[in-house]
């Protein structure tokens, strides 16, 4: 509870705080955001593939120039890791204690879910103030906290599942890069489409103290952005 509480207060405050900078607009967005994501970490011989994962969030966006904006916001996202070990039916440790004859090959799947806030610059390039479908570049930084994971586990014998809740506050921060292009469906309404990739440079467990799982991200980011109010310029 006190985790919800801190990032709603966290979010709050950014809102409030960008608000003095806005002079023209401001929107909120919707958004989706399907992605592939795999461990940042390396895993020796492991095979680590991609993994289909997912999130959403709703965001401000706050316009500070024709060619610049900020966007903050609630963000749930699922980052997911595959593993495939390989074949293990004729590993037997050299004493003879450990027999892993009827192990075979592991494959397994960990679903790790986060819910955070983020901070987004967007330029616009484009020279006309209202263009219909200008391209735009982001760079953004999300702070997240895991409160829930699931794990799926295939052998020979059969498959495995099993969820777990962190005992603590397990922290996730991440930079991402995009690239997209904003579609003008009417005057309050805009469609936007931003393939990115992000990247988690840092990641702790506060309750046991240790670095937790990074991950690295390639991401599709789709959704609908709507004209809250425009701002009158002083004169």
């Amino acid at each position: 509870m006190h985790v919800r509480f801190f990032l709603f207060l966290l979010f709050y405050f950014s809102v409030e705080s960008n608000k003095l900078f806005a002079q023209e607009l401001e929107a909120v967005s919707l958004e989706i955001a399907p992605s592939f994501t795999r461990s940042a970490e390396y895993i020796g011989e492991i095979e680590n593939p991609f993994a289909i994962a997912y999130g959403a969030g709703i965001h401000t966006w706050l316009k500070i120039t024709n060619h610049f904006s900020l966007k903050t916001g609630i963000q749930y996202r699922v980052k997911a890791i595959e593993l495939s070990m390989p074949d293990l039916t004729n590993l037997v440790d050299p004493s003879g204690n450990i027999n892993y004859d009827n192990i075979g090959s592991i494959d397994s799947r960990s679903e790790y879910n986060y819910l955070g806030i983020n901070f987004t610059g967007r330029y616009v390039f484009s020279k006309s103030p209202s263009p219909k479908a200008p391209f735009y570049l982001s760079l953004g930084l999300e702070c997240s906290n895991l409160f829930w994971s699931k794990y799926k586990i295939e052998f020979a014998e059969g498959t495995q599942h099993y969820s777990d809740q962190p005992e603590g506050v397990s922290i996730n921060t991440s930079l991402s890069f995009s690239a997209g292009i904003l579609f003008k469906l009417s005057e309050r309404i805009k469609l936007f489409v931003e393939p990115g990739y992000a990247y988690d440079f840092y990641a702790k467990d506060f309750y046991y103290e240790h670095d937790y799982i990074r991950f690295q991200s390639i991401q599709l980011t789709c959704g609908l952005s709507f004209l809250l109010k425009q701002k009158t310029k002083p004169s």
